[in-house]
């Protein structure tokens, strides 16, 4: 296949009937970062959470 008939195969792709697909795609990639945003906000939060709990547990133990 040369240049010029993928640039023509290309060329007739109606965008309107791409439309559909492509919102779609949008909304399951928009779907996976806002999983992955979420499961790293949940891990530093409870990072940040259980840092606590161990530094009053230490702070208990020292009896301060």
């Amino acid at each position: 296949m040369d240049t010029s008939s993928l640039m023509g195969a290309l060329g007739s792709i109606d965008a309107a009937l791409l439309l559909p697909v492509l919102e779609s795609m949008k909304g399951i990639v928009g779907g996976i970062f806002a999983t992955v945003s979420a499961a790293i906000n949940l891990g530093v939060t409870g990072s940040a959470g259980s840092s606590g709990l161990i530094q009053s547990g230490l702070g208990s133990i020292a009896g301060t």
